[in-house]
């Protein structure tokens, strides 16, 4: 049979290459969505892995229970008079004497001057081990006012370590707060203690 006027008559090796061609491309064509080129998915985000639980080595505290010792001052002894002892435990006593009016000197910021008061107290160790007078803690009220201690002299407060069979005594000096009142009520703390000690001078 005749070619047609106007129509090129191709090998039939490149016919059959250009099929092949053909057809690979119009798979590549369908696989991806109108023709453009295919995009991996982004690779998901690893899941953390979950924390193991913690397991208490005891079981959970009761609310409102504590296994820490009783807060110090918890024990408010009855009120002594001045020149008699007040037992702080077995063994240690503490007194408080020697109550006088003086007039104070400021020796520096915040440290008033005026009418005063000084007393003495004495701690007297006949325990069997030593005690930290730097652990005291002695507060007064003159009235209904808190007096507010002075380093005037001839204030010397108790420091240091009492020995077994010791016995210690420090001044201490305290600004009037209201002039016109002159009973005195003294309270000396340990932080070693749960009592409250309690000396009356009026």
């Amino acid at each position: 049979m005749k070619a047609r006027p106007g129509l090129a008559t191709l090998p039939p090796a490149l016919v059959s290459g250009a099929a092949v061609v053909a057809v690979i491309g119009g798979i590549a064509w369908a696989a991806t969505p109108s023709g453009s080129a295919a995009t991996p998915p982004p690779a998901a985000a690893a899941a953390p892995a979950a924390a193991p639980a913690a397991v208490p080595a005891r079981g959970p505290r009761e609310p409102g229970r504590s296994t820490e010792k009783p807060i110090v001052g918890t024990k408010r002894q009855a009120p002594v008079g001045v020149d008699r002892d007040s037992e702080l435990r077995t063994g240690v006593t503490v007194r408080v004497s020697g109550r006088r009016s003086l007039t104070l000197t400021g020796q520096g910021p915040g440290d008033l001057g005026g009418p005063g008061l000084s007393f003495t107290v004495t701690v007297r160790n006949n325990s069997s081990t030593a005690l930290d007078l730097g652990a005291m803690a002695v507060n007064a009220t003159v009235g209904t006012l808190p007096a507010s201690p002075s380093d005037a002299p001839p204030a010397k407060p108790l420091a240091g370590s009492l020995a077994p069979g010791g016995r210690a005594s420090g001044t201490y000096v305290v600004a009037l707060p209201d002039t016109s009142a002159r009973d005195l009520h003294v309270e000396v703390q340990f932080n070693t203690s749960e009592r409250v000690l309690t000396f009356d001078a009026r």
